[in-house]
């Protein structure tokens, strides 16, 4: 019996995720043309996603000197800052989101975003310390108090989602993995219809699989709570995978998916563990190459950057901002995501070794 290429079958999804983004470009009414100030915009946003962090940059600062008087000069201000975070320059990008408030013309909805940026940026500096530097668990436990000092200052923010979401992963890093849990729960809650929220879903699957990993590491007795934390972990990844929404998200399922198994195998008893590492080898298989999913989770976030363009040049400066939210969201996992996935998996191999 023939399957069909793994290849195909990724093209096939590909094409399924971006459709509905391309239905919507190919609506869209003729934009006007794009005045110098913009152009230079768009230039910064296409050298960061090429990694040209010193170069966008400096075209964004050059939108601040050339055009003080512009619309795009707080944004213009925001993208330094933004981009000097993806740069891993810590220091600087706090220092200029700090600045921003002394912007003229920055809106409420950019100064929600950076404050709600700056814990971001702790919990980044805490993930570059090694797992025994005795300063990692102070970082990541202050950054997760200061997205409560966000979350409570602008609960009706759209940046909560994303607060939630970066809070969970500073608790999980530290252990504490129940109030992780609180966390992604809220969010699923609360933003069921978010273009993000398969993100917290993603993260509290895998945590209540190390949750389950760990009970079962130290079980002496029969705990149905680790079965069921299993079961609802398998779950919540297979309809990632199910909904088919986000390639990279749904191929980090797959291969977790065999983590779980794994997991699971390894403290099965004799007769239920060669089927379970069987499945968990299926899993495993499915897996597609990192860098043809890298590719096209680069067309979803391209897809959202061309969505938000198209609001600019509308002046529908209310969606373009949120759009390209979307997009920095989208880029970023391709840059950390695959940081985070790695930590979940030395977690594991740590604990049924």
């Amino acid at each position: 019996m023939k399957f069909p290429s793994r290849l195909l079958v990724l093209a096939a999804t590909v094409l399924a995720v971006v459709s509905t983004g391309t239905t919507a470009l190919a609506q869209a009414p003729a934009p006007a043309a794009a005045t110098r100030d913009v152009q230079m915009f768009d230039n910064g946003l296409a050298l960061a996603a090429e990694g040209k962090f010193a170069e966008a940059i400096q075209s964004f600062q050059e939108i601040i000197t050339r055009f003080p008087t512009s619309p795009a000069v707080p944004q213009a201000h925001f993208r330094v800052a933004y981009t000097f975070y993806l740069a891993g320059d810590y220091e600087k990008s706090v220092e200029a989101f700090e600045k921003l408030p002394t912007v003229r013309g920055v809106d409420a909805a950019t100064l929600e975003i950076a404050a709600g940026m700056i814990p971001q940026i702790l919990v980044a500096k805490a993930s570059k310390l090694p797992p025994d530097n005795k300063e990692r668990e102070v970082a990541f436990s202050d950054a997760a108090a200061k997205f409560d000092e966000f979350i409570k200052k602008y609960p009706n923010s759209r940046e909560v989602e994303s607060a939630n979401y970066s809070k969970a992963i500073a608790l999980y890093q530290i252990a504490r993995y129940e109030d992780s849990v609180t966390a992604l729960r809220g969010n699923l809650a609360k933003f069921a219809q978010s273009p993000t929220i398969l993100d917290s879903q993603y993260l509290l699957g895998l945590t209540l699989g190390t949750i389950a990993n760990v009970a079962a590491e130290k079980a002496t007795a029969p705990d149905p709570t680790i079965d069921k934390n299993y079961d609802e972990a398998e779950r919540m990844l297979r309809d990632i995978i199910a909904k088919r929404r986000d390639l990279a998200l749904l191929n980090d399922s797959q291969f977790q998916i065999g983590e779980l198994l794994f997991g699971r195998g390894s403290h099965a008893g004799e007769k239920e563990r060669p089927a379970l590492m069987q499945k968990a080898l299926e899993a495993y298989r499915a897996v597609f190459p990192k860098d043809a999913v890298v590719n096209a989770q680069k067309l979803r976030v391209e897809q959202f950057r061309t969505l938000s363009k198209q609001a600019a040049l509308n002046r529908d400066l209310a969606n373009r901002d949120a759009l390209q939210r979307i997009a920095d969201k989208e880029a970023e996992k391709i840059a950390y995501r695959w940081f985070f996935a790695c930590s979940i998996v030395i977690f594991h191999i740590h604990h049924v070794s």
